[in-house]
């Protein structure tokens, strides 16, 4: 594509929105060509947050960010951080999320007024000057991409061999350098096993259901099977072997039923 884009002299911009830390071979995806984007939420703890790299930055007449509305950002990580606690002690957590929920429903509610939706398939031109959060980039700072990649391999691996099946596997393999985003189930019914594994508190994700409004969907018969069949299962580096054992009997216990 490298190649192809030089001789036509157009710019090559590599999309890394889904695969930030993976790399081809000792090459880092998004290092290829004249500009990468990268998705910082998507992977990491963190309520908002992306990367530009271009190679002539000097050049584009970029201004410095404008920082997002604070409140928003204290919501989404306050609400994050409830969540996690809930997940690790459940009744303690249960009883403390439900508390601060009753405490700030005014102040969620202003945050809401100022919110900016992310992860939409609109462009709203008015925002794009805004930059992260100083407390998302210091969140940022903190991580260790490499210890990511592996607890996250690993636990994919670990998926694999205790519910991969050829006919319900997505992928057969991990290529080496990849970072995973999720673990990828085809079922018969997905609305029914979304429904299942989200009443077992299985946080599974519907596989980009919806494509662009400008893409007609009959050109791609194979990507709207994918998007009928296949569910999301989280392999994030936050889940030990307890957790994803749990997951893995619960999605067993889905698929027979």
């Amino acid at each position: 594509m490298a190649e192809i884009a030089r001789e036509c002299g157009a710019l090559l911009i590599e999309d890394c929105a889904l695969s930030l830390f993976s790399s081809d071979g000792e090459r880092p995806l998004g290092s290829l060509g004249e500009a990468a984007i990268f998705c910082f939420y998507k992977t990491l703890p963190v309520p908002h947050g992306g990367g530009l790299f271009m190679r002539n930055a000097a050049t584009a007449g970029l201004g410095p960010p404008v920082l997002p509305p604070l409140l928003p950002a204290l919501s989404h990580l306050a609400g994050s951080m409830l969540v996690a606690s809930e997940r690790r002690f459940p009744s303690a957590g249960r009883w403390v999320r439900s508390g601060v929920k009753a405490v700030t429903r005014h102040i969620r509610e202003w945050a809401r007024d100022e919110d900016i939706p992310v992860g939409t398939q609109e462009l709203d031109p008015t925002v794009l000057h805004l930059g992260m959060s100083p407390m998302a980039a210091r969140l940022l700072e903190t991580v260790d991409a490499e210890q990511v990649v592996q607890r996250r391999r690993a636990n994919w691996f670990l998926l694999h061999e205790w519910i991969g099946r050829p006919a319900r596997t997505v992928w057969s393999s991990l290529p080496p350098g990849v970072c995973p985003l999720f673990y990828a189930l085809e079922v018969d019914d997905k609305e029914l096993a979304l429904r299942r594994l989200w009443s077992r508190g299985i946080h599974a994700v519907d596989f980009w259901r919806y494509g662009h409004p400008s893409v007609p969907r009959d050109c791609f018969p194979e990507v709207e099977a994918l998007r009928r069949r296949v569910v999301e299962l989280p392999c994030h580096q936050d889940l030990g072997r307890e957790e994803l054992e749990r997951m893995a009997r619960v999605v067993w216990e889905v698929l027979e039923t």
